[in-house]
């Protein structure tokens, strides 16, 4: 039996040998089965067929696709891209994933052991998620999170992501400031966008809670925020070590 062909509509865009590893797209083509995709990089026009275990970078966005089962062959892919698709539930990643961007899809729960486990930036925004992944203390390397556009109401977990930087929850249903203060034990925190949830709704006392609970945080909802004694002490200190 042949393997699966690759419908004539469904373009690959390949570009080689880039300085990062070998980036492959299958953007926009219609795509429900990956189980097409090997088959498709050895038809994708270049001089030699491209092995899959080459690709660094993966574009599956805006397809059709509902399961991730089919990757195996991309054992060393850095970045991949599965957002605007109809995507239930997230595994069978590959371990050497560092990006991962499965925003716009059906996801209602995510179990973070599911996940690579060296991810450092993490993009969940706009599912259906009614609270925050579980077991996020395997995503101990987790440097950015993006949660917007779901229907979050609890940050209570998130205490475990020692290296989170920048979390976007703008758009969900956070309504306490109290949870909130429970991101004062990320001291790697310095970016946070809440705007459109419930407690940004009294936008200047909100802004001063939160400077308050988090003063070493650099920029809430994309604004600066004012420079605390927190942060002029790190740059003291900064300055005496140079």
């Amino acid at each position: 039996m042949l393997p699966p062909r690759v419908p004539h509509n469904q373009k690959l865009a390949a570009q080689r040998w880039q300085e990062t590893g070998v980036s492959v797209s299958f953007r926009a083509c219609q795509l429900a089965d990956l189980s097409t995709l090997a088959n498709a990089l050895t038809e994708a026009g270049t001089e030699e067929p491209i092995d899959p275990a080459s690709c660094r970078h993966l574009d599956l966005s805006e397809n059709e696709i509902s399961l991730l089962s089919q990757l195996a062959s991309f054992a060393n892919l850095h970045s991949l891209d599965v957002s605007h698709n109809c995507i239930e539930q997230l595994g069978h990643l590959p371990p050497s994933l560092l990006h991962l961007n499965a925003s716009y899809n059906h996801l209602e729960a995510v179990n973070g052991a599911a996940l690579p486990p060296m991810v450092v930036e993490l993009n969940l925004g706009f599912n259906v998620l009614n609270e925050l992944p579980t077991d996020l203390h395997v995503l101990q390397q987790l440097q950015v999170l993006n949660l917007a556009g779901n229907r979050i109401a609890s940050l209570l977990g998130l205490a475990a992501l020692p290296r989170l930087q920048a979390l976007d929850m703008k758009h969900n249903y956070v309504d306490q400031l109290s949870q909130v203060r429970l991101l004062g034990t990320n001291s790697a925190l310095r970016a946070l966008s809440l705007e459109g949830n419930p407690v940004a709704k009294e936008r200047s006392s909100y802004r001063a809670a939160i400077a308050a609970a988090l003063p070493a945080l650099f920029t809430l909802d994309g604004a600066k925020m004012p420079r605390s004694s927190v942060q002029r002490s790190a740059a003291g200190g900064a300055a005496r070590r140079a």
